[in-house]
């Protein structure tokens, strides 16, 4: 999904600078905001033009979804070895 999005970013130059001027972002800066975004960090380096800001709210609220359910996948397994259980599902 992180790299989904950073083809998009890189695609339509959804990256500026803190001034707001347009920048014409490389694969490394597109890839690097996307990750940004995706884990909510938010460095404030570069941000999303405004016609295209849907895009990194889609992708930061699937980030906080996806890691939650990552976390929740762990704290299964976890709960599991903890029971005594050696088969663990996916």
């Amino acid at each position: 999904m992180i790299g989904i999005f950073a083809v998009i970013y890189k695609s339509f130059n959804i990256c500026c600078d803190s001034s707001g001027d347009v920048l014409d972002t490389g694969w490394y800066d597109a890839f690097y905001f996307s990750v940004v975004t995706w884990t909510t960090l938010g460095y404030g380096d570069f941000k999303p033009t405004d016609s295209l800001k849907i895009f990194t709210m889609a992708e930061a609220l699937m980030g906080q979804v996806f890691m939650a359910m990552l976390a929740g996948k762990v704290m299964y397994w976890l709960q599991k070895l903890d029971r005594g259980e050696k088969r663990i599902e996916s």
